[in-house]
C-alpha cells in the first residue's frame, strides 16, 4: 500500500494524496485508541504509538502545506 501511494504522490495523482492522508488519519486513530487502552484494531501495540502519531501528523501537515503553497497539483 505504501509503495502504491508513494507512486501516486510521485506522479501528482489525487488518489495518492488522498490515500496517504487517509492512511495517516487511520494510523492516528488506531494508535490513539491503543494508547487509551481500547484498541480499534486488535493487537495494535501501544509502545510505538507516540512515534507513529507524530510521524503521521507531520506527514499530513507537510502534504497540506504543499497543497496550500501550490507545490502539489492534481
Amino acid at each position: 500500500l505504501v509503495v502504491v501511494l508513494a507512486f501516486g504522490l510521485w506522479q501528482n495523482k489525487r488518489w495518492g494524496w488522498l490515500g496517504t492522508i487517509g492512511v495517516s488519519v487511520f494510523v492516528i486513530i488506531a494508535d490513539s485508541t491503543a494508547i487509551l487502552g481500547v484498541p480499534v484494531v486488535a493487537g495494535t501495540p501501544a509502545g510505538p504509538a507516540a512515534v507513529e502519531i507524530t510521524y503521521s501528523v507531520i506527514l499530513i501537515g507537510y502534504l497540506l502545506w504543499c497543497k496550500v503553497k501550490g507545490k502539489i497539483e492534481f
